[in-house]
């Protein structure tokens, strides 16, 4: 391992900006790859300061006042300075120095650590030794700005002399001169030391490095390394169908150099503040007198503008989430850390295209972009993407699909070139590295003794990764305290095990990677233990014996019964498994998930965890994936871990715990039925060899369709069912006076389909008879009531049955949709044909995994309602002839009679709409007009109130249940 100086004018979190939060990073990455690193900064005293702030070495360094030694510092006798920095180096003794920045510090410490045989690496975030500013200056040119275009003399010059009254021309003609030579020397000295005297320079951007170009000479070795984020791609907040105003967000410090005041300005437009929007603005103010300038604009605005003041890093998962657009008006960046920090969890930007912007966003694609200070350019940019809901759709897919570099990235090429500039081998050649993943969720019971048993048996160069979901016992204040250890990453909701473990894999840089339960103790040895199996390259996964665990994975099968009494001291048992069952294994069908290692190209090639998969049966779906890849698992008989086993969601109710563990496992069941179809899939115990608690769904569904001609529609319908629908069903098909050719299609269907049923009306009876008509003739303990101007998704049905078969009160699920009123519709679906559409409903299912919410109405479009709601409410009321309303006075009742509603939001279903009203040649909104008068009448709703008035669904609702007034007969 080395000693590694670090060099910057500070260190987060003693400044909270750009080059002290990367140097953080940096060096917090490398000290969890073992390396020995400290930081030197500047001080405002004339002597050296030796302190530990949060483990992290700070040597303080008496500070030089750019402006004053710029021109003078080649010149100047600077003994005594660099005589402190030779004593930190005595005292530290670094292998390899990394310069940050150089503000406030003498360039000639290059000089002093190389002619010590030290080598400089010099990462170029500003341009202080070429430019006293630090940045190029940005002239204003109308409403824009133009930055220097180099080092000329003459002009660099009469730019130092600014704020200079000189008394006489003569005077101002030979201060200029000596100017002009004083800087082509410092120019000239600067080139020097980059040319002869840095081993490499790095830029984190390539705009940025050719802008730098114009001021020096390439060095011997230049590379290009993007600054990593210390932190994954998060699951995406889309826009896709969410109402409400569009959230505008900005972060980063206040000041004009960050191009706040250009924000402020736009802001201020008319036409803008009548948009429907929200603007919340995080950051410390650098600039007083912009604070003012934002008060104002929260007042004009009628709070739709926030300033919510400084956040940390650990704040952005909630500060970002449900954002969608991030706005960066820069007028100055070398790289932009905040304008990644959009893109990385899908949020695209408008911003300008300043150096280390303009590599990564492309104008339309992930973002917007607006001439650099023009104010002007950036309100109309805020006026587009307000006024377009599908550019901000398409905007947010390509901010999605932008590879942003995290951090351990960007550190293990950093590593690189320090072994290689060393001429030393890079030492995680030598053995393999694991990253170990660990999910949370109120995980306080059990996280303290695991991170505790974690961090005494990882070894140097291995990397811990927690993820939170969201917990609220103080697991992710806790977390916080391990923040210089391991990485850990705030998710701003619980998304559930697979997917918050998929967000920990994108920051994993292991070799092997561990799948770790909060609730486990690990045992010296263990890593070595797990890797050592790995002697082929068809083995998949490794786990470890253990106490709470299923068959082959249960460690008294190892043991005699003699060596399990007394007092079970877990070190000492891990000890005796692992000398008498050493280097053995056993072959099995399923590796438990709480502890789980996996080689990195077996991931890449089978994939991650499935993330349909919320709480449970994960484990069992990427077993079976494995060994379906032709992948073998093993038993490590000679590894203990501890696992106290089901802790986290013990904190939640266990209504809410039954479904989602319902939820995973109809979803895997629906998995398994669609990959081996038509044959049904094996026993769970063939699969898996061991009896599990693994419940598909039992129940019969009967699918209800009333069909007025419209036959391709139907077709479709009936197709994407057969496709997509893998629990029991039965087909019920109402020909509801068809003129077109779907009786024939039907009688066909009866003959290739046993589990289809037909009934021929010889007139059409309306939506609510023909649906109670199929109710009567049901077998299923749910019935299902489908427009046939519908096309289903995968899964549709099995996410519809997980919520009424955990949930004994919902008697009613309704899914989402393109086109439906209320609550169930999707604004600006971002498909435009059907291949699009299966695209977004896997998407959307994914996003709003488990997600739902009770409501008292949903439309009849697609309707799951169980049996025993029927026998208690009956069937649709015949009053409401060939449609509308009828499923509203369905509901209500339901409602009436002690039944939830409930709408499935990971359920998406495209609907046509209007199909039956248009092939029957009828006025739809004369049928909603005259259905909307008898709906009034038969609720006791004022006869003035206009449908657009709606009505009071909680005041119907509140009544007791009277069977002769709310029962409808089926016949």
């Amino acid at each position: 391992m080395l000693n590694i100086m670090f060099i910057a004018h500070n260190i987060f979190p003693l400044e909270k900006s750009g080059v002290p939060i990367v140097t953080y990073n940096q060096v917090r990455e490398l000290q969890k790859r073992g390396h020995r690193v400290a930081v030197m900064i500047p001080h405002s005293n004339d002597c050296i300061e030796r302190t530990v702030y949060q483990d992290i070495i700070i040597y303080r360094i008496p500070r030089i006042e750019v402006t004053q030694w710029f021109l003078d510092d080649f010149f100047m006798d600077s003994g005594n300075y660099l005589a402190l920095v030779e004593r930190v180096k005595d005292d530290f003794k670094p292998d390899i120095v990394h310069i940050n920045n150089l503000l406030w510090i003498s360039p000639k410490v290059i000089e002093l650590f190389t002619a010590r045989g030290i080598p400089v690496i010099r990462e170029m975030h500003d341009m202080v030794e070429f430019c006293p500013r630090g940045f190029p200056q940005a002239m204003a040119q109308e409403n824009a700005y133009q930055f220097c275009a180099g080092p000329e003399i003459k002009i660099c010059s009469t730019c130092l002399m600014q704020g200079e009254r000189p008394t006489n021309e003569l005077f101002r003609i030979k201060h200029q001169t000596e100017l002009v030579i004083r800087f082509a020397a410092r120019l000239a000295y600067i080139n020097y030391l980059y040319q002869e005297q840095v081993a490499a320079i790095i830029y984190p951007s390539p705009s940025w490095q050719n802008y730098l170009h114009k001021f020096m000479a390439r060095g011997k070795r230049e590379f290009v390394i993007p600054i990593g984020l210390s932190y994954a791609r998060t699951p995406e907040q889309k826009r896709d169908g969410r109402s409400g105003p569009v959230s505008l967000v900005y972060i980063g410090n206040i000041g004009g150099h960050k191009g706040t005041n250009l924000l402020i300005k736009a802001m201020q437009d008319p036409e803008l503040l009548t948009r429907d929007f929200s603007l919340n603005i995080y950051g410390k103010v650098q600039e007083p007198g912009l604070l003012p300038e934002i008060k104002h604009l929260e007042h004009i605005s009628q709070g739709r503008v926030k300033y919510h003041g400084s956040y940390s890093p650990e704040d952005l998962p909630t500060i970002l989430d449900g954002a969608d657009i991030g706005v960066v008006p820069s007028v100055f960046e070398s790289f932009c850390l905040t304008a990644r920090e959009f893109l990385i969890r899908g949020i695209p930007i408008i911003a300008s295209p300043v150096y280390g912007i303009s590599d990564i966003v492309q104008d339309g694609v992930n973002g917007l972009l607006f001439p650099i200070g023009d104010w002007q350019a950036l309100r109309d940019k805020l006026r587009l993407v307000l006024a377009d809901q599908q550019l901000l759709v398409r905007l947010a897919e390509g901010a999605q699909g932008t590879k942003v570099s995290v951090l351990w990235q960007e550190v293990d090429q950093l590593e690189g070139i320090y072994y290689e500039i060393l001429g030393k081998p890079l030492p995680r050649d030598s053995q393999p590295r694991v990253s170990i993943i660990i999910l949370t969720y109120n995980s306080m019971r059990t996280i303290k003794q695991c991170l505790a048993s974690v961090a005494a048996t990882v070894r140097p160069g291995d990397q811990v990764i927690v993820v939170d979901n969201q917990s609220t016992d103080g697991t992710r204040e806790y977390l916080k305290s391990w923040a210089d250890k391991f990485d850990i990453i705030y998710n701003a909701k619980n998304v559930g095990f697979s997917q918050g473990c998929n967000v920990g894999y994108q920051m994993a840089r292991g070799d092997y990677i561990v799948l770790l339960n909060p609730d486990t103790i690990v045992t010296p040895g263990w890593l070595d233990g797990l890797l050592h199996h790995f002697t082929r390259g068809e083995i998949g996964a490794v786990g470890p014996v253990s106490n709470y665990v299923l068959a082959k994975q249960q460690f008294s099968r190892y043991l005699d019964e003699s060596e399990l009494s007394g007092q079970v001291d877990l070190p000492a048992l891990a000890r005796t498994i692992q000398a008498k069952n050493q280097g053995r294994s056993v072959e099995t069908e399923l590796l438990v998930g709480f502890c789980l290692m996996l080689p990195r190209q077996v991931i890449e090639q089978v994939g991650l965890l499935d993330e349909t998969l919320f709480l449970g049966c994960d484990d069992l779906e990427l077993s079976w994936r494995l060994r379906e890849q032709g992948y073998q698992l093993l038993v490590a008989t000679d590894v203990f871990v501890y696992h106290h086993g089901h802790v986290s969601f013990a904190t939640e109710p266990s209504e809410l715990v039954n479904y989602l563990q319902h939820h995973s496992n109809y979803m895997l069941a629906h998995k398994l039925a669609k990959y081996y179809a038509p044959q049904p899939p094996p026993d769970p115990a063939a699969m898996w060899g061991v009896k599990i608690d693994f419940k598909p769904p039992r129940a019969l569904t009967s699918i209800i369709i009333p069909c007025f001609n419209r036959l391709q529609l139907t077709k479709l319908c009936i197709s994407s069912i057969l496709a997509h629908t893998f629990v029991p069903f039965e087909l019920i098909l109402i020909n509801n006076g068809s003129t077109d050719e779907t009786k024939d299609y039907f009688n066909q269907l009866t003959t290739r389909a046993p589990r289809v049923r037909v009934i021929h009306n010889r007139k059409n009876l309306g939506f609510g008879r023909a649906c109670n008509q199929g109710m009567e003739i049901a077998a299923g303990d749910y019935m299902l009531i489908l427009n046939n101007d519908v096309v289903v998704t995968d899964g549709w049905l099995s996410r519809m049955l997980a919520v009424g078969d955990a949930y004994k009160q919902i008697g009613i699920v309704g899914p989402l949709s393109n086109c439906v009123a209320g609550v169930q519709l999707v604004n600006n679906v971002p498909y435009h044909d059907l291949t699009g559409m299966h695209d977004f409903a896997r998407q959307l299912a994914v996003q709003n995994a488990t997600l739902g919410f009770t409501t008292v109405r949903v439309v009849g479009f697609c309707m799951l309602i169980k049996r025993e709601v029927v026998e208690k409410i009956g069937g649709f009321d015949p009053r409401f002839g060939l449609g509308n309303f009828e499923d509203d006075d369905f509901c209500l009742r339901a409602c009436i009679a002690g039944y939830q509603v409930w709408v499935a939001q990971d359920v998406f279903i495209h609907h046509f709409g209007g199909a039956t009203f248009s092939s029957a040649g009828i006025d739809r909104l004369y049928s909603v007009e005259d259905n909307w008068e008898k709906f009034k009448d038969k609720w006791a709703i004022e006869a003035t109130r206009s449908i657009f008035q709606g009505y009071n669904a909680a005041e119907l609702v509140n009544r007791p249940f009277n069977r002769e007034q709310h029962f409808c007969h089926l016949d």
